[in-house]
């Protein structure tokens, strides 16, 4: 599937603002508390307009994420709130689908709406530090969810760009569930790390004593939103804080072949340029920055 340009999203939906204090909230039917709580329209809390929204959420990459900053002050950004409304007859079980994002380099690209951003709430939890500050301070300060849309609607387990759902590793390369001929990988994944890599068949456990394990939660995937094949790179946080945490890539779903990426917050600042820039996101090659641990 290729990505959604600004052209291609309008045939998907009812209506477009490109003015957010033009937004009719009567106009979004929601069929509970919980999905209005998790709109976009929420960012009204907390900025006047997209001029704000844009402000707020690029100016920490100032700091942060140069690379990434320098290469969206030369483009034009256009903000935007969709509206696809649901069909009457399901209106009693199921919301209109909304979404908040802008258009870059004939590409669409979506943000969530947080009450508690996962940038913001690290820092309120310092001894739970898993991804490097200067990430969690720009990609998450404002909003946890980044994506580079293909479709309206999209699996948000994993996303192209940095997104705070940390979905399990085996979720991320073991789709269709773990089987026999993966034991061999995750105690070869174990004895790099000297602790249990955490699966689906030992969370519980995990659970119960987390420091004899450690956990690999994707930070994001650059295979399209629905590829699970053997391509690729996959970014991966560790459940082991520390004051300069590290992120692991594996490359083509290839677990024997994991490695350690060399300034990470660095390379993640070079990525996000480079799929801003209109690049395709497996055309970067992690494994130059990577090294063995």
């Amino acid at each position: 599937m290729s990505y959604l340009t600004l052209n291609s999203l309008l045939k998907e939906i009812d209506k477009i603002y490109y003015k957010f204090d033009e937004v009719d909230i009567n106009q979004v039917h929601w069929h509970s508390d919980y999905s209005k709580q998790l709109d976009g329209i929420n960012f009204k809390k907390i900025i006047y307009g997209f001029d704000e929204l844009k402000e707020r959420l690029f100016e920490p990459f100032k700091k942060y994420q140069s690379n990434i900053y320098n290469t969206l002050s030369n483009m034009e950004i256009r903000f935007f709130y969709v509206i696809k409304n649901v069909e009457e007859e399901f209106r009693c079980i199921q919301s209109d689908i909304t979404r908040i994002g802008f258009e870059l380099n004939d590409n669409v690209f979506f943000i969530r709406y947080s009450q508690n951003p996962y940038g913001s709430d690290e820092m309120n939890n310092l001894s739970k530090i898993t991804i490097p500050s200067q990430i969690s301070q720009s990609w998450f300060s404002v909003t946890n969810y980044w994506s580079h849309v293909e479709n309206l609607v999209m699996d948000f387990r994993k996303s192209q760009l940095p997104s705070s759902t940390f979905s399990l590793l085996s979720h991320i390369l073991y789709p269709n569930g773990e089987k026999k001929s993966h034991l061999p990988l995750f105690d070869f994944v174990s004895q790099k790390f000297g602790k249990i890599l955490v699966t689906q068949k030992n969370y519980e456990q995990y659970t119960e004593n987390e420091d004899d394990y450690v956990a690999l939660r994707c930070l994001l995937d650059t295979r399209k939103n629905e590829d699970y094949s053997p391509t690729g790179f996959q970014i991966f946080k560790a459940s082991i804080a520390k004051e300069n945490p590290d992120l692991y890539v594996v490359p083509n779903a290839n677990l024997l072949e994991i490695k350690r990426l060399i300034d990470p917050a660095h390379v993640i600042d070079l990525y996000g340029a480079h799929v801003f820039s209109g690049n395709e996101p497996s055309d970067f090659d992690f494994m130059k920055y990577a090294e063995d641990f």
